[in-house]
């Protein structure tokens, strides 16, 4: 090998390295995106109920898709002002979240009864930790006339502070009917 084609190869490898990408932790922790998010999402009923789901990341990024026949264009994206995911999951502590099933229809404790032509309601809180998701379809009670126990009022009162708080009546249409 000639000392001209050790310094072209040489030369090579500096640029290579150079152009490789850096990486040390505090970088790689700067870079990834968050993973902490709190998602409602509700489903149609058979009647008018509009479809959609809400989303709220840790950085306060509020996203909103429509689930309603013929109109799925309808996303918007808003920023929520500061502490807003913080108090919603604090919230959601408060309320017993974390205690409750994950499918609220097939526990006899929260639904004896179910009425038809409910929508559900799904509210999943995503951490870095765990997902906690919990369905709870509207038409569950315990008797009839609906008696709705305490845990379960929490948690409707909670689903309709999300949607208060991010403010998704501005996005929100009736589901057109079939």
């Amino acid at each position: 090998m000639t000392l001209m084609s050790l310094d072209k190869r040489v030369g090579q490898l500096v640029i290579l390295l150079a152009c490789a990408p850096q990486s040390s932790k505090s970088d790689s922790a700067q870079a990834a995106p968050s993973l902490d998010s709190l998602v409602l999402e509700r489903t149609e009923c058979f009647g008018s109920c509009p479809a959609y789901r809400l989303r709220i990341s840790s950085a306060e990024q509020v996203r909103f898709e429509s689930h309603n026949r013929r109109d799925s264009a309808n996303v918007a994206t808003d920023t929520a002002p500061p502490g807003t995911y913080a108090h919603l999951v604090t919230r959601a502590q408060a309320i017993g979240f974390y205690d409750l099933p994950p499918d609220i229809i097939k526990d006899s404790v929260f639904c004896r009864v179910a009425m038809t032509d409910a929508p559900t309601f799904v509210t999943t809180i995503f951490s870095k930790d765990a997902v906690k998701r919990v369905s709870d379809y509207s038409g569950c009670a315990l008797t009839t006339p609906r008696t709705v126990p305490p845990p379960l009022q929490r948690l409707r009162a909670f689903e309709n502070e999300i949607d208060s708080v991010l403010r998704s009546s501005r996005w929100i249409r009736p589901n057109p009917r079939r």
